[in-house]
């Protein structure tokens, strides 16, 4: 069963029709607010609040957080942005101007 947005359903614990996945017959509609999806590979926007270079790879949003698979835990849509190819052949963030280019495959 994938519950990653279930919880955070609007119909949840109100609608009688809600079960495990979105009603039809609800008139409450949801779309789930992320841009991002569970296995997206990321890093953070900025350096300013943590030297965190590493990559993250996004298990599962709660409707606020993503979880991820590093020490970090959890983040906000908001701070991160997907890896670009370079950095994913690099294996960590790399600064603005070098994530741009990238020669070969990842």
């Amino acid at each position: 069963m994938n519950n990653t947005n279930l919880t955070q359903h609007p119909c949840a614990g109100k609608c009688t029709e809600f079960k495990d996945e979105q009603c039809s017959t609800c008139l409450v509609s949801f779309e789930p607010k992320a841009d991002f999806l569970p296995g997206d590979v990321v890093v953070l926007k900025t350096l300013d609040l943590l030297s965190v270079t590493d990559l993250f790879t996004l298990k599962g949003f709660d409707g606020e957080f993503w979880h991820t698979d590093h020490r970090i835990g959890r983040v906000s849509g908001l701070v991160i942005r997907t890896a670009t190819p370079a950095e994913l052949k690099a294996k960590r963030r790399l600064d603005p101007p070098v994530a741009l280019f990238v020669s070969g495959a990842p």
